[in-house]
């Protein structure tokens, strides 16, 4: 299983990408507080799950996931924020 966490926080990149690795030790798990670099790397590994900051620096994480959708249908997208007025957007 591959997976990308991509919040604009560096520790909340590494603090899930510690902890899926501890529950999942096989899994591929890479980040980036980057938002620019998240369809470099689903380019060069299509990942199975994406942990996406909705609010990231410059970018909007909903728009992101699309762009992420439209490439690989099957990725499971799994939004965190610290905004819970968004909750309901990314159902749709």
């Amino acid at each position: 299983m591959k997976i990308l966490i991509a919040d604009d926080h560096k520790l909340i990149v590494e603090d899930l990408k510690n902890e899926l690795r501890r529950l999942m030790p096989d899994a591929v798990c890479d980040g980036t507080s980057d938002p620019k670099e998240v369809l470099t790397l689903f380019g060069k590994n299509e990942y199975d799950i994406v942990f996406m900051d909705i609010m990231m620096s410059g970018q909007n994480g909903i728009l992101l996931a699309q762009k992420i959708l439209e490439k690989n249908p099957r990725t499971n997208i799994i939004y965190i924020t610290g905004y819970p007025d968004y909750a309901l957007k990314t159902f749709s």
